[in-house]
């Protein structure tokens, strides 16, 4: 079995919610075999900040379909956006 690379951009409900928190939530989520490589708070927009998490997970049918909705379910989560997907 191969490994799968993403990349995704989280926000958060508001400027007020503590992106610090989300990222150690998100390590909660991942299947086993899944690896956290890179997580960045960027600026987004008009004061708003997004999480940027880089992982890999094994390369399953519907993996990456299932972290992302774990992700959804993160408290102060307002949406996840795939941006990038490739295999390793």
């Amino acid at each position: 079995m191969g490994k799968v690379g993403l990349i995704y951009r989280i926000l958060p409900e508001g400027v007020e919610i503590d992106l610090d928190r989300i990222a150690e939530e998100v390590e909660g989520c991942l299947p086993e075999g899944g690896e956290i490589l890179k997580k960045e708070i960027k600026p987004f927009a008009f004061g708003l900040k997004s999480l940027e998490v880089h992982l890999t997970l094994d390369d399953r049918q519907g993996g990456a379909d299932s972290l992302e909705a774990a992700l959804k379910k993160i408290e102060g989560v307002q949406s996840v956006e795939l941006l990038h997907m490739s295999l390793i």
